[in-house]
């Protein structure tokens, strides 16, 4: 989409045909990226760049565009006349969307028709904001469209698209229905983050978690009843509501463990940190993360216990154990297999795609899980 603010005094810059353009991107990376496109572009003109770091430019250079990040311009400004805004009639913010709250491009927005009122303003975006919702999309467009002095908003017809080197794929989205949900995860309209920990205890309380959140949850029970006999002042971390305090808290006691030379308590606090980020796991993905957090104990070789760890605790691990050994509790992940290799067969194996995941912690497990597929041949590599 192309924001068009106020019109060109046409006039003004006959009688001064040395005026520049400013192009601003919010990314050093987009310095280099735009002003090759620019000169690829219209190649007879002098286009110079700067972000910060970076050598001011000749004060003598008369050039035609100037490509910069916002707050390396505005320092440029502070070091000298040739570059405030009587040298420039126009301005393009590239990403015009990050004009909001205390980004430079909102400073830079709200300063130019205070120094030049007949200067032209461009915005440049796929996507105008990061709103939700028609009512608040349409606030954020009109506080936009305010401050960058809107008069014209218009997106590009696919002939101009074409015209340009798009290249439009008819027919290619495709929707896969993926009915592995497990059966009782938190309802869509109860989800609120703040109180993911709130939700998923009262769950447990009530009995109304997932059946494998349940027998999860019987396991980190028991192995904190253990762990009160390998140190006596253990408490469980389980109230703090920063969840990935209660790892650290199991990280701590292990590296305290070791240092003593108590391997085998070292070892218990090493697994029930590895159990305590499978609990994460399963309460930031509202219970449905069931297969990764399988494949997370299977990978750390949680499912090992000592033959002096409690019965009770060997007891209730024993089915999860069972269950990361089927194949059929990783069926999300199969289908997720077939789809790449699905895709890769037909553009002859010559393949790159992005998988987009929730967590971080997510993107770690699917690489090791998909590169230890035998279905990838060795060419495959997945990276996260």
């Amino acid at each position: 989409r192309r924001l068009l603010s106020r019109p060109p005094s046409h006039d003004r810059h006959q009688q001064q045909p040395h005026h520049a353009a400013l192009f601003l991107v919010p990314t050093c990376d987009l310095v280099e990226q735009q002003s090759t496109a620019i000169l690829e572009w219209v190649p007879r003109h002098h286009v110079i760049r700067y972000k910060g770091g970076a050598c001011v430019p000749p004060l003598d250079d008369n050039y035609d565009v100037l490509v910069s990040t916002p707050q390396a311009f505005l320092s440029l400004q502070d070091l000298h006349e040739r570059f405030n805004w009587a040298y420039f009639c126009i301005v393009i913010f590239d990403e015009v969307h990050h004009v909001l709250k205390d980004h430079p491009y909102r400073k830079i927005a709200l300063a130019i028709p205070k120094w030049k009122s007949d200067i032209q303003v461009i915005g440049l975006s796929a996507s105008l904001t990061y709103a939700v919702g028609e009512h608040h999309v349409m606030k954020v467009l009109e506080n936009l469209s305010r401050e960058l002095g809107v008069e014209k908003m218009i997106s590009p017809t696919t002939e101009e698209l074409v015209k340009g080197g798009y290249t439009p794929q008819y027919g290619n989205v495709e929707v896969v229905d993926c009915k592995d949900t497990p059966e009782g995860v938190v309802p869509e309209q109860e989800r609120q983050h703040h109180l993911s920990h709130m939700i998923f205890f009262q769950r447990v309380k009530r009995s109304s978690a997932t059946y494998f959140s349940n027998m999860y949850f019987k396991v980190i029970w028991q192995f904190e009843e253990q762990a009160k006999r390998y140190y006596s002042g253990f408490a469980s971390p389980l109230k703090e509501v920063r969840l990935n305090s209660w790892e650290e808290y199991a990280h701590k006691l292990a590296a305290q463990a070791s240092a003593s030379g108590n391997e085998a308590c070292a070892f218990f606090f090493q697994t029930l940190e590895t159990w305590y980020v499978g609990l994460r796991m399963l309460i930031q993905s509202w219970e449905e993360d069931e297969q990764l957090v399988l494949f997370w104990l299977k990978l750390h070789d949680a499912f090992n216990v000592l033959k002096d760890w409690d019965a009770d605790l060997r007891d209730t691990i024993d089915p999860l154990r069972a269950m990361s050994y089927n194949e059929h509790n990783y069926m999300r992940l199969t289908m997720l297999c077939n789809q790449i290799v699905t895709k890769a067969q037909s553009f002859n194996n010559k393949l790159r795609g992005i998988i987009f995941v929730r967590q971080r912690i997510t993107a770690y497990i699917l690489s090791h899980y998909l590169n230890n597929n035998s279905l990838f041949s060795v060419n495959f590599n997945f990276k996260s």
